[in-house]
This record gives C-alpha cells, structure tokens and sequence, in this order.
C-alpha cells in the first residue's frame, strides 16, 4: 500500500504537467465513457456501434462446418406442394415421428411450432358433423360411427407417437401487454424444469411473460416436455436468446436447451454464481447455468450469446416428404441416427424468418440448431463478470496514456500514436473474442480513442478561461436556476470543500415501487418515473433546495447549501407539504393514461451536518453527510408504520415554529440507542380548522396520559378519537396500552419505542 501511495504521489505531478484544464477534459472524457460501460449512463451510439462490431467479428471469424449432430426436418415448399397445405393433419405428424425414432432411430426430437388446436379433421368432429343428418341418427349407424372414432382420431394417433419418446413440444409466451380480449392462457403448459421453491433464493431478473400458447391436452401429457421456441428480446438483430423464462414463479427452458438436456441425459438445471455469503443470489453473481458436465455462460437475464456457425445452411435440411415417402439418400439415414432433430419451416409463406448477423432472413429454427450445436460443443461465447471493471480500467490506462503522449508529440506524431493505440486494443480484443472465447467490448476504447484525441487537438486551438462561472455551472446541476443567479450576483466566493453546517435534508420515496415496477414494462416504468421526478424537483427547486441524487424511486434533497438560508427547515416542510398534495394531480394523470397511482412517504429532519464535494479521484458529488443526514432517511421510512405522510424529527420542529405538528411518538430509530420526538406537520389549510385543533387537543392530552402510564384514561380518549376517525396512529396506542398493561414496561421506562427496520 505504502509503495502504491508513492507511486501515486509520483505520477500525478506529470499528469498534472500536461495542463490542468487538459487533465480535466480528458477525465471528462474517460468519465462519459466509463459511465456508459458501467450502465449508468448508457449511449445509443456506442451500443449500436458495439452491435456491429460484434456482428463484423462474428461473421470475420466463422467456420462453415456441416454439423452432424443437429438435422432439421423441413417443412419446405415441395413438402407442402405433395403432401399439402400447412398445417398438416396430426397423423401426417404421427408419421413422421414414428419414422423417425423407429426406421431412423434418432435420440431427441424438438418442434420449432405449437399445436395449439385441435385437428380441424379428428374423429369427434368429423362424426359430430355426420350425426347431424337424419340418415346417420339410427342407432346401429351411431354405434359404427363411435367404434371409428379412435381409428379416425389424428390427435390421439400422433399423441400415442409421443409416449415414451425423447420428445419436446413447442410452446410460445406472450410478451406483455396482452391484446384486448386475448386469453392470457391456451391449453397446459409442461411441469416446470425448476418450480418457484427450488429458486427462492434466487433473485433475478428473468424474462417474465404474461401468458402462453402452448398444445393441446392430448399432446401434452403425452409428450416427455416442452419448451419455448420464442424470442422475447427486442433488439432488431439477434444476438443473444434466452435460455429460460419465469412464469408464475416457475421456470421453464427454451427449445435448445431442453432438447440439449434430454439429449445428455436429463440432469437438473444448476445456476453457477460468484462465492458470496449473500443469502440471497442476484444478477450481480451470476455466471452461467449448467445442464450435467455442460456449461452455458448467460448474461444477468439468463440469456445467451447464438454461437452461429455461418451463414445459413450449415445444418442438413431434410424434406419431410422425403424422410415419409422413404427417399432418403444413404448418407442421410447415417447422418439421422443417434442425432437431433428438430422439426421447423423454410417455406417462406410461413414467415419463420429472423435477422441475425448473418442475414436479415434468417430461417428460425436454424437459430435453435445453432444454439444446441454450442451447447453440445461447449463454445458459446461469455462475458465474465469481471469484463465491466476490466473495461473501465482499459478505458483508463488508454486515457493515462494519451494524456501523457498526445501533448509531448508532433501533429504527424498523433497519427502513429493513434493507429497504435488502436492496433493495441483491437488486437488485445481479438485474442480475447479467438482464443478465450471472451466477448470484450471493443466501441467504448475506440470512442474514447477518438474523443480523446479530438479534445487534445482541439485544446491546441481553444483554451477555455477558468473563473467563477465554472463553479456556478458546477451547482447548476444540483440548485434550481434562481439560485445560481443569485450566486454570480452577489460575487459569492464558493468552495467545494467540506464543512459543517446547520442545514435540513429531506428524503421522499415511493411506496409499493417494487410491486408498481412489477407490474410494468421497463419503457412504462421510465416514463412513469420521469412523470413523477420532473414535478417532485421543481417543487424543491421553488423552495430553494438543492436535489443531493435520485436513487431508483426516491429523492434526496437538502436546504441551506450551497447558499446560505435561514429559513432552511420551513422550506423544507413547505416543500414535503407541496410534494403531497402534488400526488393528487400526478396520479389522476397517471390514471388517465392507465398507470398506476403511486403514493409517497417525505421524512424531513434539521441539525449539523457536513456539506461539500465528495467522493474519489474518478466520480465526485456534492452531498451532505452526519448523523442528522441518517435520522432524515430513518423518519421516511416509518412514515408507512404510522399511517401518515411526512414526519420531522424535533430540531425541524424548533426551526420551523410557524408550522402545526403532531406529536407522533418517542422512538429509538434503528442504529440508535437515544430516543428522538418525532412529530407529523399539519397543513395549513387543516390547522385553521376548529375541528382539527380539537382532535389535535384531544390527541394530546391522550398522549400525556399515556406517557404517565394513565392507561385507562389514555385508552378511553384514543378509543374515542378512533370512533371520530381512522387514524392509524390511535389503533397504535390502544395496541400499545393493551400489551403494557399485560407487560409491564417497567421502572425505567420512557415512552419510547424501538424500531428494529430502517
């Protein structure tokens, strides 16, 4: 550590030679980048250039290999023309799977579609429809009518092809939002390959469906399983598919990796996560799944990179006309047995196309055959966990590196730096993607190569002056406007240096957000976050606070910083007060355009606390910090346990005598052994009402008694509060008075209670 520190202290002065204002705009650079890498700040450009990139080495290093393991029995368009329209009758079915396992001998059979329908020609309608005429209504006729029945019967026939076969049937899951009057489920669905026990503790954010389409009874049960054959992603190319899919708690595989399962021998689906004493496993430590001895690396969604082979062709198309009339070449008998086979379509009227890397006209299930040849043959591309920390560090040493050369050489110097700046990391890129099987991402080092290079060439040029607007463009991203004005007008001399203050933070954050987030496609769920943040900031901004960050749901702002107010804990309150009658509004627009309505809890405390630039040498922010800080997000979170919308903690009180207040309670907040008062503020619309100040009166005394531990007083006046009204906060102390009375709190006691949940 001792060595590292010197060789930290040795090397900022050289970075710092190359010029202050240059140092700055190369980390600015590096920053904008690293934010993409790290996913908080993502860029359209970088990841749609990454795409093609990842497309160009893809098709520049394949190998068009045959696979022999993986044949595709065609519906093709001579099938259709000899053995008709699609779809097929379920003997013509039937058939074709007994032929397949009995004549040709096969291990596994897949199917790419869904028979989702009966047979439109099965024994029960054709006889219902004849039984309609007279002629057939005599009751010999009716007993031979049912005694053909299970002859004429496709469903039970290519059903009873199915029993004791290696077999998955297709299933499709219906991406939300459902189509008005559409059933969310058709027919039954498989027994799941991992059930809602068997993955508790797993937390992950799995494709989640809102509905199926998959076989009919019939086929179902007789078949050994099923699987999805649909691709739920929504990127134009695909690249990755998903491996399984979470529906009602329960998982279920996708056609390639079912039939890549059966195929090894049936064994349990493992997830393979980072060692952690985490109880509960997360996309953060994830690594890959495991069929048996077979990995699978998947991204956080449990998805995989399509190991393609080629272009379009690499596995045998056989017709199935030609596997049911018996012209089968002799190669192609050789090549079905022991192998897979997966039943799909190219008839191009049947429009099982996809755009891949390859091609935009990719037949479907040549997709699924390419998935279960990398499984099988163990070289499907992955992405370590460790690649986003390994990038933003190759992002830096590229920075580190162009920073200390670009200003030391000559214009036709930067030509040769560049080019081997670049040659260094595309060949680096390409042992990874060749040799480790690694997809390493490429487009942010060459955007940064490029933007760093322009910035310097053009800091040859321009030279920005550094006076005090830089600071107050600085707190421009966290004070409203008004406030930055008011900074250049009065000269004010600012520092981002820490110091302690008394300031008034507050903390406001939805409540039920995980069950509203659930329930929400993620392009609902932004716009309905921005709906909601855009109001909430400026109702701070207009009473002068300073937004601290957002994080998810909620808001953290604080008063009396980076200017001086005064006034810091009534603004403050006057905010919390604005913010709650602004969800009246936000929801019943929200209802309109049929969104959830969503509820807030405010916590609002004042004190001293520690204000100023903080953070490391790669990201800063200015923020507050203290004890004071801690209790205001504490009083958020008990704002659901009292029934109430803001609570403030007693220095708040003080501050901000002009405000009504109830006196919630004495608690002792999780991590502190010091009770604190905590009050909620009254309206000022409420607090002038005489029947307010009544119940507020009432409330009051009640409260003393009960402090005395008068229970039978303080019983009798909350009981007849909570007759008056449905407050939460009577039923806690009539619940509270019943447990002290049978327990005793004891000499000792003061009133208070601990919370043991933040």
């Amino acid at each position: 550590m001792k060595q590292l520190k010197n060789y930290t202290l040795a090397f900022l002065p050289k970075l710092f030679s190359a010029g202050v204002s240059r140092f700055f705009l190369s980390f600015a650079v590096f920053a904008l980048v690293s934010l993409h890498s790290l996913n908080i700040l993502p860029i359209n450009f970088i990841t749609n250039l990454e795409n093609r990139l990842y497309d160009f080495r893809l098709t520049a290093t394949w190998k068009n290999e045959w696979d022999k393991k993986v044949v595709i029995a065609d519906v093709d368009e001579k099938s259709i023309r000899e053995l008709g329209r699609w779809p097929w009758h379920r003997n013509t079915i039937a058939d074709l799977v007994n032929k397949l396992f009995d004549e040709h001998e096969i291990r596994v059979l897949g199917f790419d579609m869904v028979f989702a329908e009966k047979d439109d020609l099965s024994a029960n309608t054709m006889i219902d429809d004849l039984l309609n005429y007279p002629e057939f209504q005599t009751e010999s006729i009716k007993q031979k009518l049912d005694a053909k029945r299970a002859e004429w019967e496709t469903d039970l026939q290519l059903a009873e092809s199915m029993i004791a076969r290696d077999l998955v049937m297709g299933i499709v899951f219906k991406k939300p939002p459902l189509s008005d009057g559409e059933n969310a489920e058709n027919n039954i669905l498989p027994f799941p390959l991992l059930t809602e026990k068997q993955i508790e503790n797993i937390d992950l954010p799995f494709y989640s469906p809102v509905g199926y389409t998959a076989n009919i009874e019939e086929l179902q049960t007789a078949a050994l399983t099923a699987a999805f054959f649909d691709y739920p992603r929504e990127e134009e190319v695909l690249r990755k598919v998903p491996m399984v899919q979470k529906y009602k708690g329960n998982i279920y595989p996708s056609l390639s990796l079912e039939v890549s399962r059966i195929y090894v021998g049936a064994p349990s689906l493992q997830f393979n996560f980072i060692d952690s004493p985490a109880k509960t496993k997360t996309e953060e430590l994830l690594l890959s799944i495991n069929i048996g001895k077979y990995n699978i690396p998947v991204d956080e969604t449990v998805s995989s990179y399509v190991p393609y082979k080629g272009y379009q062709g690499v596995f045998r198309y056989l017709p199935i006309a030609d596997i049911l009339m018996g012209r089968l070449a002799d190669d192609d008998k050789v090549l079905l047995k022991d192998s897979i086979v997966l039943v799909g379509t190219s008839a191009p009227g049947l429009l099982d196309l996809r755009a891949t890397p390859f091609d935009e006209s990719y037949i479907g299930v040549e997709v699924h055959a390419n998935m279960i040849s990398g499984i099988l043959e163990q070289r499907i591309k992955k992405v370590p966990s460790y690649v986003t920390i390994a990038e933003v560090l190759q992002l830096l040493i590229i920075s580190t590196f162009l920073l200390l050369l670009l200003p030391r050489v000559s214009p036709v110097s930067i030509v040769l730096v560049l080019f081997m700046t670049v040659s260094l990391a595309v060949s680096l890129n390409a042992y990874l993607w060749q040799f480790e099987n690694i997809v390493f991402p490429i487009a942010s080092s060459l955007v940064l190569i490029g933007l760093a290079s322009f910035i310097h060439i053009l800091y040859d040029y321009f030279i920005e002056s550094r006076n005090r607007r830089r600071l107050s463009g600085f707190f421009g991203q966290y004070v409203p406007p008004e406030l930055v004005e008011e900074m250049d007008g009065n000269s004010a001399e600012l520092s981002l240096a820490g110091e302690n203050k008394n300031m008034s933070v507050l903390f406001s954050d939805v409540r039920s957000f995980t069950t509203i987030s659930e329930g929400l496609d993620p392009e609902s769920l932004t716009q309905l976050m921005n709906d909601f943040l855009t109001p909430i900031t400026k109702i701070i901004h207009q009473n002068r606070g300073t937004i601290d960050k957002y994080m998810g749901d909620a808001v953290m702002a604080f008063w009396g910083a980076p200017v001086t107010d005064e006034e810091h804990a009534q603004h403050s309150i006057d905010a919390a007060f604005e913010m709650i009658a602004a969800m009246d509004s936000i929801s019943a627009d929200f209802r309109s355009r049929g969104l959830p309505e969503i509820k807030v809890g405010v916590g609002v405390n004042s004190g001293e606390m520690n204000v100023g630039n903080m953070g490391s040498e790669f990201r800063m922010a200015y923020t507050v910090l203290g004890d004071a800080v801690n209790l205001g997000s504490r009083l958020e979170g008990l704002t659901k346990a009292y029934g109430v919308d803001i609570i403030v903690g007693q220095e708040t009180v003080e501050l901000a005598r002009s405000t009504c207040y109830r006196e919630l309670d004495k608690v002792k907040v999780k991590g502190k052994l010091k009770p604190v008062t905590i009050f909620e503020p009254i309206p000022p619309e409420q607090a002038e009402l005489k029947s307010v100040i009544k119940e507020l009166d009432q409330y009051h005394i009640a409260l003393r008694f009960y402090l005395k531990r008068e229970w039978d007083q303080a019983e009798s006046l909350f009981a007849r509060l909570a007759s008056k009204q449905n407050k939460r906060i009577y039923d806690i102390y009539l619940e509270r008075i019943c447990h002290n009375r049978e327990f005793d709190p004891g000499p000792d006691w003061d009133g208070s209670f601990t919370h043991t949940t933040k």
